[in-house]
């Protein structure tokens, strides 16, 4: 199963040390950015994304660099991830007409707007 999420949801998942102790990788994903297949290891997803695009992470598991902990499928992890966050990221599409009303009730309703 493929898991979407934004470039700022992804960069505040894989910078999570909770998530990410020391020694924590990774292996075997399929990772996306705009629709484009990306080598593994060829970008720090905790650093090198927009906040804008749309990445997908398809297969993969998460393991200790000793390769002795399964701590499930990268799909699942990032998942558990999301479930325990009091934030949610979001991507829209506006009519440039409302934008000012939307980005409004945004900040209104205590949300952040990265442009």
């Amino acid at each position: 199963m493929t898991v979407k999420a934004t470039g700022a949801e992804v960069k505040a998942f894989y910078t999570d040390e909770k998530f990410w102790p020391k020694g924590t990788i990774h292996e075997d994903e399929v990772i996306t950015i705009d629709g484009i297949a990306v080598d593994e290891g060829s970008i720090d997803l905790g650093t090198e994304l927009s906040d804008t695009c749309i990445v997908e992470i398809t297969d993969g598991y998460v393991t200790n660099d000793t390769y002795d902990k399964n701590l499930g499928s990268f799909e699942s992890y990032f998942k558990k991830w999301r479930k325990q966050q009091n934030t949610a990221f979001l991507s829209v599409a506006v009519p440039k007409d409302k934008l000012d009303a939307v980005l409004a009730a945004i900040k209104a309703a205590g949300g952040k707007v990265n442009k």
